[in-house]
Parts: C-alpha cells; sequence; structure tokens
C-alpha cells in the first residue's frame, strides 16, 4: 500500500514526528515481553495493529485502541487489519488511546510496585 512505511531505527525527532502524522501503528515484534511503542502511539492518540501476545495483549485493547491480529499473522492479516482501520476509525478510537495510555505513566507504574512490595 501506498500509504505505508517500512522504517528501521530512528531518532527521537524523527520518531515523534513520524507518530503525530500518521493514522496508526503497525507492531508485530516477535517475542515481546512489552513493548513502549503502542503505548507511545496511543498517548498520541493514534491506535496501535498489533499481536494477540505478550505485552501488546496488555497494551492495547482490540477494536477500542487498535486492532489485534493472530500471533504470527500472514501478509493477508496485516493487509485485511489496514484496510479496517480506515482514518475515520482512527480518529473515532483517539479518546480512548489517550486514556488507555495513562495506564502506563510512570507514576502508575511506580505506585503499583510499591503496592506490590508493599513499600
Amino acid at each position: 500500500m501506498q500509504n505505508i512505511t517500512i522504517k528501521g531505527r530512528v531518532n527521537d525527532d524523527e520518531l515523534a514526528d513520524l507518530i503525530g502524522n500518521c493514522i496508526g501503528t503497525i507492531y508485530i515484534p516477535r517475542d515481546e515481553d512489552f513493548g513502549m511503542i503502542p503505548v507511545e502511539s496511543m498517548a498520541a492518540g493514534k491506535p496501535v495493529i498489533g499481536v494477540a501476545e505478550g505485552g501488546v495483549l496488555e497494551s492495547v485493547v482490540d477494536g477500542e485502541t487498535g486492532l489485534l491480529m493472530p500471533g504470527d499473522p500472514t501478509v493477508d492479516d496485516i493487509i485485511h487489519a489496514v484496510a479496517h482501520l480506515t482514518q475515520k476509525k482512527a480518529l473515532g478510537m483517539r479518546e480512548k488511546c489517550e486514556s488507555r495510555a495513562q495506564l502506563f505513566r510512570e507514576e502508575v507504574f511506580v505506585e503499583k510496585m510499591k503496592k506490590i512490595l508493599q513499600v
């Protein structure tokens, strides 16, 4: 598709520009415990197309903050998800994305760890 760009490693400024100007983020790593990219994307109000495994299951809510595909997606799975996540649908998910990302703020993490450690 002409509106998809595959990027490797980028600097922080380019990452901010890419996320700020995209419709959504495709995030399909293998064996990822927890990735920050989905949270960063949602914090910018952008939904995530991801795999239904690992940390993505914790951060992305299927149909609300993005779309989840099988753990080992085929090219057709990716094409279907991209076609399904129209700009209108992505904009409709913006508020939920921003709200969901707040659950992963540093302060929330520290507070949860204190409770676990009973500090």
